[in-house]
């Protein structure tokens, strides 16, 4: 499995996951539905080189054996740099990863002042882990910041896992889209 989160922004960035918990503020349904803003056009829009930095790891977040390797689920201080891809269609944001982070397409809704709520929902393992993210943030100055919750849950490599990590997110504004 690639690196956990996110947010998910990404974590972007970086990743994680599923069902009830956190209130429903993790749950399937919740990410993936989450509604447009009242933003216009789409000067959001743009390439952002991020930083996710794992600041809390909470539940059951084991470390897995594939043989060759050994995987850590969660680790408070890892960090992860990655570019994510932003696209504004009025109240709509998507933020995509070139594949480094867990959840690789967040959606959701940007506001005028530039406060944003985008999540998604991925599935690793041949679909025994799933993974739900989302991230709260702004978008200003050619700037963003963010706060992203991933949660994963189910087995792999026979272990159990129900995972549940933060990240700060951070970065800037490097180009347009392609």
């Amino acid at each position: 499995m690639r690196c956990f989160l996110v947010l998910g922004l990404t974590g972007l960035l970086a990743a994680a996951c599923g069902g009830g918990g956190d209130g429903g503020y993790l749950a399937k349904d919740t990410v993936t539905s989450l509604p447009a803003g009242d933003a216009t056009g789409s000067g959001f829009a743009g390439v952002y080189e991020v930083e996710l930095y794992t600041s809390d790891c909470s539940g059951r977040c084991p470390t897995i054996d594939y043989g060759l390797f050994t995987w850590s689920i969660c680790d408070v201080g890892d960090k992860v740099d990655d570019e994510v891809q932003v696209s504004q269609t009025d109240g709509l944001l998507q933020v995509d990863s070139d594949g480094s982070l867990m959840v690789t397409r967040l959606s959701g809704g940007i506001y005028g002042d530039g406060t944003f709520d985008v999540g998604g929902w991925s599935t690793e393992e041949g679909g025994d882990v799933q993974i739900f993210a989302r991230a709260e943030g702004a978008l200003a100055d050619l700037d963003i910041t963010a706060t992203a919750k991933a949660r994963a849950v189910g087995r792999a490599e026979g272990v159990s896992i129900n995972c549940t990590a933060t990240y700060e997110i951070s970065g800037n504004l490097v180009g347009e889209n392609p």
